[in-house]
């Protein structure tokens, strides 16, 4: 046997999740079916909500991620954005994570915890609901929706990107774009999104064929 003696690197996966927890779910019910050599998904890490909780006691019921632990953390119970994140880098530091995939995360990433996932050699990457250069943050449905109807763009999508310490302008990995001339309003372009962020998603990880965006529904 060509392989016998030979260890395979596995790639650890850690999925951070502060909105409705769909698109991570997708996407662990991807890996899960792909039954991908070479990944395994080490956890999660969220804060609680009546959906987010809902869809990993799905996750746990169905036995999806068997190897992962879940980190719950509430970002209240912290005075700065610095605290909150030092606090879940005391938390997974030792779980010898990869990638980590920030999957509906609320929160900008500071400097100091790129810093500290730079000292181990991990990975982070951003699930973005626009392409690079259209525009940052939070709630960009409504803005993008009104830049099309303005005139000012005929086409928007999403994008995994490498964090960096500039808000959503990381090296671009993957993209899905958009054609927003095909939608008759911002309900029709949302539910497209819902899919493209799936295949962006998945994509990451080489994790399988999602088929068409139709066939993804998932909201954050």
């Amino acid at each position: 046997n060509i392989n016998q003696g030979l260890r395979i690197k596995i790639m650890r996966v850690l999925f951070f999740s502060s909105g409705s927890g769909s698109t991570a779910a997708y996407i662990t019910k991807k890996l899960w079916n792909s039954k991908l050599d070479g990944v395994e998904l080490a956890g999660f890490v969220y804060e609680p909500n009546e959906d987010i909780q809902s869809r990993f006691a799905n996750i746990i019921n169905n036995n999806q991620a068997p190897n992962a632990g879940f980190y719950k953390v509430i970002r209240s119970d912290f005075s700065s954005n610095e605290e909150f994140h030092s606090s879940i880098w005391k938390s997974i530091s030792g779980l010898q994570v990869d990638l980590i995939m920030l999957l509906g995360w609320m929160h900008i990433i500071p400097k100091s915890f790129i810093a500290d996932c730079d000292a181990v050699g991990t990975k982070i990457v951003n699930l973005h609901p626009t392409l690079q250069y259209q525009l940052i943050g939070r709630d960009v449905y409504p803005k993008i929706w009104n830049m099309y109807q303005d005139g000012m763009i005929r086409e928007t999508g999403c994008m995994v990107h490498y964090v960096s310490s500039q808000l959503d302008r990381g090296e671009v990995i993957c993209e899905y774009r958009l054609d927003l001339t095909k939608y008759k309003n911002i309900e029709d372009y949302h539910l497209a999104m819902y899919g493209g962020k799936s295949r962006a998603g998945v994509g990451v990880g080489d994790m399988g064929d999602v088929g068409d965006a139709g066939d993804a529904v998932v909201i954050e």
